[in-house]
């Protein structure tokens, strides 16, 4: 999802940033690993999209090459090791490699698909040669998700024989797209979401002008996630929650001028990200209204708004198969719609007919 401009401008890249909030318990376990002497020569960092692993590897990394102390926090950047960590910063470090996305050599010059066998054969060949600055030669793979099944191959092999004193942080979104051979050949380190305060905090220190009263409401949109919670401002998400939550507040009964006001608002080409944001975030809401209305995960209340929680009183009455069938439905209607480019402002309301007949 692309971002403008002047968000941009905010976000440091995940090697320049100069703090790392939460994950205390997956630091805990490599600075043990590190203080130890038992540090594995490959790690896997798995969790959700936008919680921050990239942060975290690269604090790891500088930790590494400046044998500092890997913590939570503000990293310790002192004067006798401030050069190294700047080279880390630049990518300029001879002893430290970045293996992602590249655009293509040839025309069209656009961001390849994936990450290629040719890649991997660079890493190989920078590990054959000898550290300058540093005791270690480190890599990290972002994401690992993007290799395609050459790649992982190839990299197999390194892993099956790793050169000393060699460290990979492979970061994944989904371990399921690794191969079972490789997830077997590394050290597993999954990072949660983070806390509602945790999230808050990161958007505060953005400074991306998100005024106090919405600052929870985002924090429990983006479940943990601060990537989720930047690409929600961009797309203006936290509008067309509430938005949302306006069409269906009476709930079987929509408000039907809103709704098809915002349906002929998203159906145009040029608001495609909002209107994928939108359906996304209709997804989560019902999902979250079942699992409330159901009783569990109660602890989401402490985000839910008196409107929405008159929707769960309402619907927590209704067989739980009428409810799943029908988030079954909107799930295979957006698809289909992605799929053979149905009318957006008609799956639109298709959706919400949908929730309306659910309710009753």
């Amino acid at each position: 999802m692309a971002m403008n401009s002047e968000i941009i401008e905010k976000i440091e890249a995940p090697r320049s940033t100069s703090s790392l909030i939460g994950h205390q318990d997956a630091v805990d376990t490599m600075e043990m690993a590190i203080s130890n002497n038992k540090l594995p020569h490959a790690w896997i960092l798995t969790g959700p999209k936008g919680i921050g692993k990239s942060t975290f590897a690269w604090h790891f990394i500088k930790a590494i090459h400046t044998k500092g102390t890997f913590k939570s926090g503000a990293y310790e950047n002192v004067k006798k090791t401030e050069h190294i960590v700047n080279q880390i910063v630049a990518g300029s470090h001879p002893d430290c490699r970045l293996i992602r996305r590249n655009n293509n050599t040839k025309p069209p010059y656009r961001l390849r698909k994936d990450i290629s066998v040719e890649d991997i054969r660079v890493m190989t060949h920078f590990f054959k040669l000898t550290p300058t600055l540093s005791d270690w030669r480190t890599v990290i793979i972002d994401s690992a998700d993007d290799m395609n099944q050459n790649a992982q191959n190839a990299l197999l092999k390194v892993l099956e024989e790793p050169p000393r004193k060699t460290l990979i942080i492979l970061v994944c979104h989904s371990i399921n797209n690794l191969l079972p051979t490789v997830i077997s050949r590394c050290l597993t380190l999954k990072l949660r979401p983070l806390s509602s305060k945790q999230v808050k905090d990161i958007l505060r220190e953005l400074n991306l002008n998100v005024p106090n009263k919405d600052l929870q409401l985002l924090s429990t949109l983006s479940e943990g996630s601060p990537g989720n919670a930047i690409n929600l401002i961009e797309t203006n998400g936290l509008d067309l929650y509430k938005t949302l939550v306006e069409i269906v507040c009476n709930l079987p009964l929509l408000n039907e001028n809103l709704l098809h006001k915002t349906a002929d608002s998203l159906s145009s080409d040029s608001e495609e990200l909002s209107y994928r944001t939108f359906t996304d975030l209709i997804l989560w809401w019902f999902s979250r209204v079942i699992r409330l209305s159901v009783g569990k995960n109660c602890n989401e209340e402490a985000g839910i708004s008196s409107d929405e929680m008159k929707i769960v009183d309402h619907i927590s009455s209704n067989d739980l198969d009428i409810l799943l069938n029908a988030w079954n439905r909107i799930n295979i209607l957006l698809k289909r719609a992605d799929k053979v480019n149905l009318d957006r402002k008609q799956v639109i309301l298709n959706i919400f007919f949908e929730l309306s007949k659910a309710a009753r």
